[in-house]
């Protein structure tokens, strides 16, 4: 993201990273981040990979149940704040962990389990992601 005409990008016009977008990461637990008060400042650069593999678990196929194996990395930076609390640095994460999906008739509904790999001292993690519907 770039500011028109060099002005500096809103918070609330940054990207955020973690949860869904980068699984072992909590929602802006990735990024930007003041220190003393712990609070996510987005940033206007990032990138996500994701390479995940589908495994049968024995079960019919009728169920619409399958496991997950999977990893996750990225990186959020380039923030417009300045400050001697605000750490922002291009350093990419990354998290491995394994899931279930279950094709419901309502939609997708999927468990992950996460544990991060790579991440610095000021992010925020979370092991435990549920999420339910389809994503773009």
């Amino acid at each position: 993201i770039n500011g028109i005409l060099g002005e500096q990008v809103n918070i609330q016009d940054r990207f955020f990273l973690g949860g869904s977008s980068l699984r072992g990461f909590a929602p802006a637990g990735v990024g930007p981040r003041d220190v003393r008060t712990g609070d996510s400042l987005g940033g206007n650069i990032f990138w996500t990979a994701t390479a995940e593999l589908a495994v049968p678990l024995g079960l019919p196929r009728e169920l619409g149940l399958t496991g997950r194996l999977f990893t996750d990395w990225g990186t959020l930076y380039d923030v417009d704040a300045t400050g001697k609390t605000i750490r922002d640095e291009n350093y990419i994460r990354g998290a491995v962990g394994f899931g279930f999906a279950y094709d419901s008739p309502l939609g997708p509904i999927r468990l992950d389990f996460a544990k991060d790999v790579r991440r610095q001292d000021y992010d925020r993690t979370e092991f435990f992601r549920f999420s339910f519907g389809t994503t773009f």
